[in-house]
């Protein structure tokens, strides 16, 4: 599974920017992190991240390898026949495995080309079985908040409730921190002020001792 239909995979997904772009529908800035022109983006994905994957498929020295990832469907849909899942009734890693590569191939757009994903619907129908019911047993109905317009993370993880008291706890303690820095600017001040009225009076004791002399 990691080996000829990864690559094969692979191979399809870069041969052209659209078997990636448009079969997945995919959002460049969204997918990059980016706010980069989008012109700029479609060059940066075709010629560094496709280029990348080409020359590494090329190091495998793989020949006829979407015929080898075919070979490979037609063996898991063997092994699977008529079982739930691969090893009986409860699915196991190899079935998340499983799962896990054949999704890029089923989930691809319908009016989208893509001889592997056609081959599988055709002569491998119980993978695509196991494909969706691995995709329920995975997110169950959080799979439209997962790939719809909110794209959510995680959706079946409960989110922690909005705690609207601690801010404003926070908020007071703020300002009641910021009146006594006021008071404390405020103390130096008033301490000024008493030293100066103390030299004052010593000052006229003095004279007042002069005129008395």
């Amino acid at each position: 599974v990691e080996y000829h239909i990864y690559w094969a995979i692979m191979h399809w997904r870069t041969s052209h920017v659209d078997n990636t772009l448009k079969a997945y529908k995919i959002h460049l800035p969204t997918f990059l992190g980016s706010k980069a022109p989008m012109g700029l983006l479609n060059l940066h994905f075709k010629f560094n991240i496709c280029k990348k994957v080409k020359k590494q498929l090329k190091s495998q020295g793989l020949d006829n390898i979407e015929q080898l990832g075919k070979n490979d469907l037609e063996v898991l849909s063997a092994m699977l026949g008529e079982k739930e899942f691969m090893f009986g009734d409860q699915p196991a890693m190899l079935d998340l495995v499983v799962y896990s590569h054949l999704a890029q191939l089923i989930m691809v757009e319908a009016e989208h080309t893509c001889p592997l994903r056609d081959f599988l619907q055709e002569s491998c129908k119980n993978l695509v079985e196991l494909v969706n019911k691995m995709k329920d047993k995975c997110w169950a109905d959080h799979w439209e908040l997962a790939t719809g317009e909110k794209m959510e993370h995680n959706p079946h993880i409960p989110k922690p409730e909005p705690v609207v008291e601690d801010k404003e706890e926070n908020k007071e303690e703020v300002k009641e921190g910021e009146k006594d820095e006021k008071v404390e600017e405020k103390e130096p001040e008033s301490a000024k002020e008493e030293n100066v009225a103390e030299v004052k009076e010593e000052s006229s004791e003095k004279k007042d001792a002069e005129k008395g002399v």
